[in-house]
């Protein structure tokens, strides 16, 4: 409660106690007084009982002695009530005896014996009194504040000097409405309320909106909670709520290949449920994607299950035994891991005693491969441990290094010389002791020569590395340096994505993508196992030769046509038109091509080492398809044929010396230019003879004679991956198996070559080896008939 006593949103009439006023009047007879003053004053509690009530109503009780006209006097409840000024006549001016008695003198000042007695009207401001039987008025001090206020009208009721109540601005008296949303204005006395602040907090989580209002919220970011994948915040006319998704709703985020989807429970929550569609595909054609109530696994196929390129499952995952060389072994310098187009792994160990590329310099050791794919440690007493101190020698006793110092006067330097201690003496600075390099600081104190080397494994900084050569110049520990493998620094790609390029225990490799990765080079769509970019997009096919066209021979060795058929790997299914060779001479140069019916030795056909061709050998009769011709046994010409990538078919006639009178069995080639035909015949005519396609001169590269006992019959051939080695079969006694022409036929071709028996081959009469095949550089594949 304030000074003014005011009371929010009501009125509060605080009464003012006014004193007792006793006023001296000259009536002390018959009346008893004061007697210490007779006749001047009197106790209060002889007044009239209509003073006494009013004592009372002023909060007096009428019964004790009378008081002063000091404010400061009262004991009572209102002794903070400003004091009334009295205005009365002189005491001596009271009339006395009957008028006295009256209470009345008309012709003088008004008698009284109680304020009521008096003329006129009180206020808040003014009192009517009665003092010692004279009227006076009692009023407050000019701007003091009434007692009765009217809360929050931004105004104080207070009196002027008139005695009147007035109304004066009081911009403390606020406009209090209760409300946390407003802000209670007094201006210039006039009361008002402005909205507070959006957002202004007004109990609990609730908010001041634009309107002054208190709400639960403005924008949904006020309300409690989170906005999760099920549920986001509302606010709708300033209540808070939530959007829920309906239950089962699938969320967004989702594991893929789990067997499981995370969906919503209706309340804003979410749940894992098994999904048996979410199949945890992992892209290996040799595995099923299986999800079993919301588990997924990937268990293999089943063995011979077809996955690609002409590969089948082996039943434990692998499409064949490989993808890639990385899935066959790790490779190093002894060994190296391919994977074949057929999925086939294959490694090669290079030969025992091979060095390493990467070496540990100055360890009077070479590390070496042992024939078995393994790195091995032999002494080399050249690799000495060289420390770049003239005074002491670089030794190898048997694979171990030493430095024991040289002898005393042995010249170091500028004028310098050996103490034997392998200290180098009268040095005047650094350099006269040696030049500094990456791995060896040189120094000289008190003109001894002394050395610093950096620790074995030493980077040396980027100027002195080589890029990409999948090596690291390092200090070996004894001042030099020194080149390991670091398979992180990796050859540039080559820009094929059909291969990727790494390092291999310092060696450079190049990998082939599988067969899975898309491309766009030369206008394909997917690589074929082998680092080549290529558009077919169909089932792996394998190239046949048909004799004849289906139907009936009509004669044993008659001349018939021949065909070039495409089928498929999975089931051997026709795939596409056959490609005709022709039976008769036609525009150009082209010239007929026929087999006989019953001949089985004859057809064989190659792929070019490029793969660019496929060639095969026949004849040019001068019969048509069908009619009886022994054309093995006939002069007819013979003939090669190479059919391009683009089914183009090129023919062109051998010289008239090979195979005449006898079979020709088949040609390879490393380009479709230099050729290699296969055969029977005599000395002069059999064997194996070279040639260039279109020319019209060939050569006899092997036939018995020259050297002694060389076979005169070579059924096919072929060539090594490299076409650096020809490789061909036969029959005849001392040759029967696979043998090599000569050390290197292409390109060095000359007349006549040795033919050398691969190892294990048995050369006697008997096996009949016919086509071949190698799979890698290590293994043969041989059929028999």
């Amino acid at each position: 409660m304030d000074r003014f006593s005011r009371l929010s949103g009501a009125t509060k009439l605080v009464g003012i106690s006014l004193v007792s006023l006793v006023a001296a009047v000259g009536c002390g007879n018959g009346v008893p007084g004061n007697t210490d003053n007779p006749g001047r004053g009197m106790d209060a509690r002889n007044l009239p009982d209509a003073d006494a009530k009013v004592d009372s109503a002023a909060g007096d009780t009428g019964d004790g002695p009378s008081r002063d006209l000091v404010a400061s006097d009262r004991t009572d409840t209102a002794a903070s009530d400003p004091p009334l000024e009295q205005s009365s006549p002189d005491a001596t001016d009271v009339p006395s005896g009957a008028d006295a008695e009256a209470g009345r003198d008309l012709s003088g000042p008004v008698v009284c014996t109680a304020a009521a007695d008096c003329p006129g009207t009180d206020t808040e401001c003014s009192k009517r009194t009665c003092v010692q039987g004279t009227c006076g008025t009692a009023t407050l001090a000019v701007g003091l504040p009434v007692p009765l206020q009217i809360n929050g009208d931004c105004k104080v009721r207070q009196c002027d000097a008139q005695g009147q109540v007035v109304a004066v601005a009081d911009n403390f008296d606020l406009p209090a409405d209760g409300n946390p949303c407003t802000l209670d204005v007094c201006t210039a006395g006039a009361p008002s309320h402005t909205s507070a602040p959006q957002g202004q907090a007004c109990g609990g989580t609730n908010k001041c909106n634009a309107s002054g209002q208190c709400v639960g919220c403005n924008v949904a970011a006020d309300c409690p909670g989170d906005n999760t994948a099920c549920q986001t915040r509302t606010c709708t006319q300033g209540v808070c709520g939530f959007n829920r998704l309906a239950t089962g709703t699938a969320i967004a985020s989702q594991v893929v290949g789990d067997c499981k989807v995370v969906q919503c429970d209706g309340q804003g929550n979410t749940t894992t449920v098994p999904d048996n569609s979410d199949k945890p595909v992992d892209g290996n054609a040799c595995t099923s994607d299986v999800c079993t109530s919301g588990t997924p696994s990937n268990p293999a196929a089943a063995s011979g299950t077809m996955c690609g390129n002409g590969r089948q499952c082996d039943g434990a995952g692998h499409c064949g035994q490989c993808n890639v060389a990385a899935d066959c072994g790790l490779s190093n310098d002894c060994r190296t891991y391919t994977c074949t187009a057929q999925g086939t792994c294959q490694v090669v160990f290079k030969n025992a005693g091979t060095a390493l590329t990467t070496q540990a310099g100055g360890d009077c050791k070479v590390a070496q491969c042992d024939g078995q794919g393994n790195t091995m440690q032999t002494p080399d007493d050249t690799d000495k441990p060289v420390d770049g101190n003239p005074c002491t020698k670089d030794v190898c006793t048997t694979g171990t290094p030493s430095n024991p110092p040289e002898s005393t006067d042995v010249a170091c330097g500028n004028n310098q010389k050996c103490d034997g201690s392998g200290h180098c003496l009268g040095c005047g600075v650094a350099s006269d002791c040696g030049q500094d390099t990456a791995c060896r600081t040189f120094s000289c104190s008190s003109q001894v020569c002394g050395s610093a080397v950096a620790a074995q494994g030493t980077v040396l900084p980027n100027q002195s590395q080589t890029d990409h050569d999948c090596k690291q110049n390092q200090c070996d520990g004894n001042g030099n340096v020194v080149a390991v493998s670091l398979d992180s620094d990796k050859p540039a790609d080559d820009g094929n994505v059909c291969t990727t390029e790494g390092c291999s225990s310092g060696t450079a490799t190049s990998t082939p993508a599988s067969t899975a990765t898309a491309c766009t080079a030369n206008g394909g769509t997917h690589c074929n196992g082998a680092g080549v970019c290529v558009a077919d997009t169909a089932a792996p096919t394998f190239m046949a030769l048909r004799v004849g066209d289906g139907t009936a021979p009509t004669a044993k060795a008659a001349a018939a046509a021949v065909f070039i058929e495409t089928r498929a790997v999975s089931d051997g299914a026709l795939v596409g038109t056959p490609i005709a060779l022709p039976t008769f001479a036609s525009h150009g140069s082209n010239k007929p091509v026929m087999l006989s019916n019953s001949a089985k030795s004859e057809g064989g056909l190659s792929l070019s080492t490029d793969g660019h061709y496929l060639t095969l050998g026949g004849y040019g009769p001068t019969v048509s398809p069908g009619e009886t011709d022994a054309v093995a046994s006939s002069p007819a010409e013979r003939v090669v044929a190479r059919i391009s990538a683009a089914g183009v078919v090129e023919t062109w006639g051998l010289t008239a010396s090979a195979f005449i009178a006898d079979n020709l069995r088949g040609v390879t080639s490393t380009n479709g230019t230099d050729l290699w035909a296969s055969g029977n015949g005599s000395t002069k005519s059999g064997g194996v003879w070279y040639a260039k396609f279109g020319t019209t001169t060939g050569l006899q590269v092997l036939g018995s004679g020259v050297p002694p006992n060389s076979p005169s019959q070579a059924r096919l051939c072929g060539l090594s991956a490299t076409g650096s080695i020809l490789y061909c079969s036969s029959d005849r006694k001392d040759y029967s198996g696979i043998f090599t022409v000569g050390s290197s036929p292409p390109p060095t071709i000359t007349p006549m070559q040795i033919a050398t028996l691969l190892t294990a081959m048995p050369g006697g009469s008997g096996p009949s080896p016919f086509a071949f095949v190698f799979i890698g550089s290590n293994k043969l594949y041989v059929t028999d008939d």
